[in-house]
């Protein structure tokens, strides 16, 4: 078995990617102000150095935004104990009061009770808040957490299951496409983004960028120059590589997998639609030219807010973002694809990929089946 990997300029008709022409990496960067809790000290701001930014670089950024989320919530609590300005390191009562407060308990309805596995996180984030500004985190009031967190497990217990969200099915995938393909560049942006994400088992997080113009942080942001084929045993699939996936360890790249069909909904084309936007730019893959020849950059919210609108216009409920990641596991699972290649295409490593399977009906799998074969049909006679 040999790999040879090449860029994929060999492979679509739009001009080549240059690492070197490239408008919107000049300088890496970290958009600081939507963490603007978890920067400051307890309340007080403090004057940003390049030993925070190093610090903060240790970190994806999804993981940022969350510590941010976790700070906030602290705050809000000390804002309710009449403590509106306070400094870390905070005091052992209060880390185990917040937990008491945000934690979910039958004789105590506060209105901000969050399940056990959140409170968790929150804890984690609020140390890794006090290595950042060097404070000493209450590590004594630990064993007290744990405590705690096992009684708002209990109560968790009680609590009604979350609906599981829905998964993206191939119908939701045609009218997508049948909406949006002869949509503004931006509609067809997100389309191409979409079909990438259903077949590549991508989380939306993944794939969109922390804001829609200007610099972006190159070391969690796809590229076009991320964009590779591989030739394995005389067949060829497509490679995006994600410097920021949730699930990877520092340092550690993953990849997009992505095979190409024979029909409109096939990825490897829906990249090769946004290298050829792309005009041969190091640039977001997953991005357009607005109406002012300015590159704009899908972020998450803009994506979820188009995709929202189709989902509604076609009668569809219980749609998610990640319904997508959902979508593409479940249909490959009823199709009958072996586990281990939807585990390494979803790239998890665990029994964890079971929270993704949505099981068919025998009429949704029979459903799936003939759609492809209609869809293949159509793609053949489509000159």
């Amino acid at each position: 078995m040999t790999r040879n990997y090449i860029t994929l300029q060999s492979s679509y008709t739009g001009p080549p990617v240059s690492p070197r022409k490239s408008s919107v990496f000049k300088k890496a960067m970290l958009q600081l102000e939507k963490l603007s809790s978890f920067m400051k000290n307890g309340t007080q701001e403090v004057l940003i150095t390049p030993q925070h930014r190093y610090f903060l670089r240790s970190y994806s950024w999804n993981s940022l935004v969350g510590f941010n989320t976790a700070v906030k919530k602290f705050s809000k609590f000390m804002n309710s104990t009449q403590q509106p300005s306070f400094v870390l390191p905070i005091e052992e009562d209060d880390l185990y009061e917040f937990c008491f407060w945000a934690g979910g308990d039958e004789e105590k309805k506060t209105g901000h009770a969050i399940a056990s596995s959140t409170i968790e996180k929150y804890i984690h984030a609020i140390s890794v808040w006090h290595l950042l500004h060097k404070a000493k985190y209450p590590e004594n009031a630990e064993k007290r957490i744990r405590i705690l967190l096992r009684s708002s497990a209990k109560t968790d217990a009680l609590t009604p299951a979350k609906p599981k969200k829905g998964a993206v099915h191939l119908k939701h995938m045609i009218h997508l496409a049948a909406t949006l393909a002869q949509g503004t560049p931006k509609e067809r942006a997100i389309l191409d983004l979409a079909i990438t994400s259903f077949w590549g088992m991508a989380r939306l997080a993944e794939v969109t960028y922390q804001f829609d113009s200007g610099t972006l942080e190159r070391s969690i942001s796809v590229l076009t120059s991320d964009v590779k084929t591989e030739a394995l045993n005389g067949k060829t699939k497509l490679l995006i590589v994600l410097r920021s996936a949730k699930t990877s360890k520092p340092g550690e790249i993953q990849h997009l997998q992505l095979r190409a069909l024979e029909n409109m909904l096939c990825p490897v084309e829906a990249v090769k639609r946004r290298l050829k936007e792309a005009k041969g730019y190091n640039t977001p893959l997953f991005g357009y030219f607005n109406e002012n020849n300015q590159r704009t950059h899908l972020t998450k919210s803009a994506v979820t807010k188009v995709l929202t609108s189709v989902w509604v216009l076609g009668g569809f409920k219980g749609i998610s973002g990640h319904s997508f990641r959902v979508g593409g596991a479940s249909l490959r699972n009823a199709l009958g694809v072996d586990i281990k290649e939807i585990c390494l295409i979803g790239r998890w490593v665990s029994d964890c990929y079971k929270l993704y399977i949505r099981p068919y009906s025998e009429a949704e799998r029979l459903e799936a089946i003939q759609l492809i074969k209609r869809l293949d049909v159509c793609w053949e006679n489509r000159l």
